[in-house]
């Protein structure tokens, strides 16, 4: 017992206090206080915070506040509340462990992190109270320019700049906006179609193109995402449908899969992200107040699936001052939007692009049980050398969709985002159409065949076998 309580006194000398013998004192946002978002601010970029916690007196729990929210919305980020919408950790906690000096300068220091901190003052609507003597709690409220804070971090390098970003995405990828199914039916921009007797609502874009508020916000969200995505504009895509809109004849002669009008819009923007806007009017019992909720929503054009969605941001107006608030909701829900669509497009760039291949025999002389191609200098059944073929193009294995016959086989696939130019040696995007033309010279290899290809979308093309030679 008495080596456990030597061993133990010996520690609490060693981490208690330096080699001069000073002590070593917790850094103040390492103490334990709580955190709580108030609002978000007119500006779109600041944001007001609560923090409780406890000190010698009213001053010095309003300085440690102030370090204590630069600290939280650094490296911890905040959920959802009432009046504020929720937000992600601005740099990861490696970044601190690894930059501990400098952090330790940054968060006390009225020219580093506390610069950003507008104005911090005791919330007299929370009542503090004593611990003991010399030991208070109280709430101060603090007022944060988030935005600010984000650039200098970047400035400092421990954000990645938009240039770097940019960089390591090989280019800017394209954001497509648009209005999300439900506020384009409250918009009155759902058409009903009659589809083989069946009533369907679809969306209208061309009308939906022309709509001032749908115009207006997409200038607020170029404003903060301009400068790392390429944003599509709803009005040129729906211009350029017209030429898709006239497809060739092929489709219905071999029988294979017509485009919706989903596909034939995602081929003609050709954008690798659709950053879908929802603005709900909820009733407001009596007076003049309106209130609104705002909704961003990420959708993968290539799964034709939602990979990214944004807590609601309410705002709540007269009516005179709309368009600022509206411009401040859009600023909020961007902040903590960017770094979300950022990080998903990086891993589909680790990862790959993921869609659908389809291979149809247009005459029956081409069995794919039965009908052989040349595959590493042996012939086998194309049943089995388009899989093979596909993985040699994609480096992973097809996965089969359904268990296919022989004149119709389906797979999903996964292709690279980039591959090298043969004549220059560097990286350039690659997608489905590329990857198409790739499938056929593969199969030309394998045999004597006609072959045509069809796209359906941006995630998905059809490879038709029209007959062997």
């Amino acid at each position: 017992m008495k080596k456990y309580i030597i061993t133990t006194i010996i520690i609490n000398c060693l981490f208690g206090f330096t080699a001069k013998g000073q002590e070593i004192t917790t850094p103040i946002w390492e103490e334990n206080y709580q955190f709580e978002a108030l609002m978000d601010l007119k500006d779109g970029g600041s944001v007001a915070v609560d923090i409780t916690n406890q000190g010698k007196d009213i001053n010095d729990c309003i300085n440690k506040a102030r370090s204590q929210a630069i600290y939280t919305i650094i490296f911890k980020g905040y959920g959802k509340t009432a009046k504020a919408s929720a937000s992600t950790p601005l740099a990861d906690m490696a970044k601190y462990s690894q930059n501990l000096e400098f952090f330790k300068n940054y968060l006390a220091s009225n020219t580093g992190g506390l610069a950003f901190v507008s104005k911090a003052t005791t919330n007299t609507r929370k009542p503090g109270k004593k611990i003991k003597k010399k030991l208070i709690e109280t709430t101060t409220t603090v007022y944060v320019l988030k935005s600010k804070l984000r650039e200098d971090l970047e400035k400092q390098g421990f954000i990645e700049s938009a240039a770097d970003i940019v960089a390591n995405l090989g280019g800017k990828p394209s954001l497509l906006i648009v209005p999300d199914d439900g506020w384009m039916e409250a918009l009155g921009f759902m058409k009903e179609i009659d589809n083989q007797g069946l009533k369907e609502k679809r969306p209208d874009y061309i009308g939906a193109s022309s709509d001032k508020q749908l115009n207006q916000i997409q200038s607020f969200i170029e404003a903060r995402f301009g400068d790392v995505f390429d944003i599509k504009n709803l009005k040129s895509v729906v211009d350029g449908m017209a030429n898709l809109d006239a497809r060739d004849n092929m489709r219905s002669k071999y029988g294979t899969k017509v485009e919706s009008d989903f596909d034939v819009f995602a081929r003609s923007a050709s954008a690798d992200l659709w950053l879908k806007v929802n603005l709900t009017k909820n009733s407001i019992a009596g007076g003049t107040e309106q209130q609104y909720s705002l909704t961003f929503t990420a959708l993968d054009p290539y799964t034709k699936s939602n990979v990214i969605t944004t807590e609601p941001v309410t705002l709540k107006t007269a009516g005179d001052n709309f368009s600022s608030l509206l411009e401040n909701a859009i600023n909020s829900s961007c902040d903590n939007f960017r770094p979300r669509v950022i990080n998903y497009f990086l891993e589909r760039e680790k990862n790959g692009l993921n869609g659908v291949i389809n291979f149809i025999s247009a005459n029956e002389e081409v069995d794919f049980k039965m009908t052989t191609g040349n595959f590493g200098g042996r012939d086998y059944p194309l049943e089995r050398v388009l899989p093979g073929m596909i993985k040699k193009l994609t480096k992973k294995p097809a996965a089969p969709i359904g268990a296919g016959n022989e004149t119709n086989m389906s797979f999903r696939v996964t292709i690279p985002t980039k591959i090298e130019d043969p004549f220059s040696g560097e990286m350039m995007p690659y997608r489905f159409n590329e990857f198409a033309l790739d499938v056929i010279n593969e199969i030309k290899k394998t045999g004597d065949f006609i072959i045509i290809t069809e796209q359906v979308g941006v995630g998905e093309i059809t490879i038709l076998f029209i007959e062997e030679q």
